[in-house]
């Protein structure tokens, strides 16, 4: 049996974001080993799945950490000499493929985002913009979830245009989102992300401040874990939120890796975000026929129709969101349910999880 690996930052994000992938590889004949790391329930909850898992720990940009983080993917991927090597997000892509290149085995990565990576002028961006065009240009190939991230990479020479390949983001399975029947009667604003700054976190939590001057009947709830791998001063802690949840302004709802029912019972999804590769809260959220608010940035806006879906805010504008938000709240209970409606046919025709799953196993066929 052919081995694939997965190559994750953490093995809370392969629970979150990666099983269906996983389990289209295992149905189609693929043995699946994940390299990542995490806490030992995320671990168990993985290998509880028939999965074999291996931590590889965690790398920042520290030479010394790195060079641990590279010399552990080195051995276990010597040893299991997988088919292919399959890697999601910044750094398991950076140095997962100057490892595969190492060993000559073919590396399919996927940028599921860029944050900063296109505008900052900070030294870390900086190293990482030179290691990116170093470790993909060996890469079998290179999927993005959006246009302007293919755009930047070609731009800038850090793939070429045969290896460069754009899918519908992680894709949604419309039937597995699929709507349910609201149950709680207050109204509510849902932001599920992971709790860092370039999510937008504090602009809704400012936002929130300000409409319940004039709407203190309103919820505002946040779901979603705290971020310790962020960079820098990106990650939130409870120090930041606990002043604006003891006052009531929002609700922290902790984690889960099921975010159904929480979608559920909102009456809208929001995502102030900074920037994302293809926001899956968004389409998730979308195939639940629940309309969204979320900022005019690659990764976001492509996912809704404005005015249709839901309504476009402003990047880091805790005054626009705040009138989005209030704007939503003032419409008609119908208009809503439109708008969810018109969200759920957009993913239907344009977003289905199948398009995934089809163009990763076209790439892995093609090695063997």
């Amino acid at each position: 049996m052919a081995r694939i690996i997965i190559l994750e930052n953490t093995f809370y994000t392969v629970l979150s974001l990666r099983m269906e992938i996983l389990c289209c590889l295992r149905e189609n004949g693929y043995e699946v080993i994940i390299l990542s790391t995490g806490p030992s329930e995320d671990f168990e909850k993985l290998s509880s799945l028939g999965f074999h898992c291996i931590d590889v720990g965690s790398v920042i940009l520290n030479p010394i950490k790195a060079l641990a983080y590279i010399l552990a993917l080195m051995r276990n991927i010597r040893k299991i000499s997988p088919l292919a090597i399959c890697s999601f997000t910044i750094r398991p892509n950076i140095f997962g493929s100057i490892v595969a290149r190492v060993l000559r085995i073919p590396i399919i990565s996927n940028v599921t985002g860029t944050g900063p990576l296109t505008e900052s002028n900070s030294m870390v961006y900086k190293i990482i913009r030179l290691l990116y065009k170093f470790a993909f240009s060996k890469n079998k190939t290179v999927f993005f979830q959006n246009e302007d991230d293919m755009h930047f990479f070609l731009h800038n020479s850090y793939v070429s245009s045969s290896q460069a390949k754009l899918l519908p983001g992680s894709g949604v399975d419309t039937d597995h989102y699929a709507p349910r029947e609201k149950t709680e009667s207050n109204f509510s604003f849902l932001l599920i992300s992971r709790l860092i700054r370039d999510k937008g976190v504090m602009e809704f939590v400012h936002a929130a401040e300000v409409v319940k001057k004039s709407h203190p009947e309103i919820d505002f709830k946040i779901l979603g874990p705290f971020w310790t791998q962020s960079i820098g001063k990106n990650a939130l802690t409870m120090g930041d939120l606990d002043p604006y949840i003891q006052n009531d302004i929002v609700n922290y709802l902790g984690y889960t890796l099921d975010v159904r029912p929480y979608i559920a019972e909102a009456d809208c999804i929001v995502l102030p975000s900074y920037r994302e590769g293809c926001a899956n809260v968004l389409m998730q959220a979308a195939s639940m026929s629940k309309p969204l608010i979320a900022t005019d940035v690659t990764g976001c806006r492509n996912l809704i129709n404005d005015q249709d879906s839901g309504y476009i805010c402003k990047v880091k504008s805790t005054d626009d969101l705040a009138e989005k938000l209030i704007k939503m709240y003032s419409i008609s209970a119908e208009k809503r349910k439109n708008m969810g409606q018109n969200g759920r046919e957009k993913m239907i025709k344009e977003y289905q999880k199948k398009i995934v799953f089809e163009a990763y196993l076209n790439e892995i066929k093609s090695i063997a």
